[in-house]
């Protein structure tokens, strides 16, 4: 479930400034459930997100899994901008 928010304030702005873009503030709410067994409730778990700009180039670094990996991943990004070094 995704709601957007527009005509922020700016209290709002300044306390969400990290997940407004162009002005508005989108949330999605995750809601998760597994079946219980033996005729029991299952278990549930709700999570908001908000929306944040992040740069792509970085997205096979956050994908990496243990050190080895995350550093050649940063390793390969260092290398095409050399303001990381």
């Amino acid at each position: 479930m995704t709601v957007t928010f527009t005509d922020l304030t700016s209290v709002e702005k300044e306390l969400f400034k990290l997940y407004i873009e162009d002005d508005d503030l989108t949330v999605e709410k995750v809601l998760t459930w597994s079946p219980g067994s033996d005729g029991k409730p299952g278990k549930t778990s709700q999570r908001y997100h908000g929306k944040r700009l992040r740069n792509s180039e970085f997205d096979s670094f956050r994908a990496a899994s243990g050190i080895s990996a995350l550093r050649a991943e940063y390793k390969r990004i260092q290398q095409r901008h050399t303001l990381l070094d």
